[in-house]
């Protein structure tokens, strides 16, 4: 519940958002539930993001912005991560990325287990305009070069 009370309060969130917590067909509480017939709950583009947003740069940036780097953003077995420690892990992975050669809209697979290296990656990635391709990692090999293969999704 403490997911979809954040969802909810988020300004401008789109309205698919916020009641895809709940059940379907089901209502947030003082909203009307979505209709199928709605062509913008199903329409990422009358979503109104803009062209360049970026998750990661806004989920980090934003929490920086508003004074909470010392806050705690992660905690896992070795410890516990600030806001500005999560943000220097993945400006760093995102570089290293980068500096690999790897071009936005690139695709890079992330198999690994729970622990702070998981958010790096998988924000650094997004942050550096690589889009992370997350798999379980008890995957067999073949189910995962399946994963890995072309597909036919659109491109900018």
């Amino acid at each position: 519940m403490g997911v979809a009370r954040h969802l909810r309060r988020a300004e401008g969130a789109p309205r698919a958002l916020w009641t895809s917590v709940f059940a379907p067909g089901a209502a947030a509480p003082g909203r009307p539930a979505l209709d199928s017939r709605e062509p913008a709950a199903n329409n990422p583009a009358a979503w109104k993001l803009p062209r360049d947003y970026n998750a990661a740069a806004d989920l980090i940036g934003r929490n920086l912005a508003a004074g909470r780097g010392g806050k705690l953003a992660y905690i896992d077995d070795a410890g516990q991560y600030t806001f500005a420690e999560l943000a220097e892990r993945v400006n760093r992975f995102g570089s290293g990325l980068q500096a690999l050669g790897l071009q936005m809209e690139e695709r890079v697979l992330i198999a690994m287990l729970d622990g702070i290296d998981w958010p790096t990656a998988f924000l650094g990635s997004i942050k550096a305009g690589i889009i992370p391709i997350a798999v379980n990692t008890l995957l067999h090999h073949e189910r995962t070069t399946s994963t890995c293969s072309p597909t036919a999704a659109p491109r900018r």
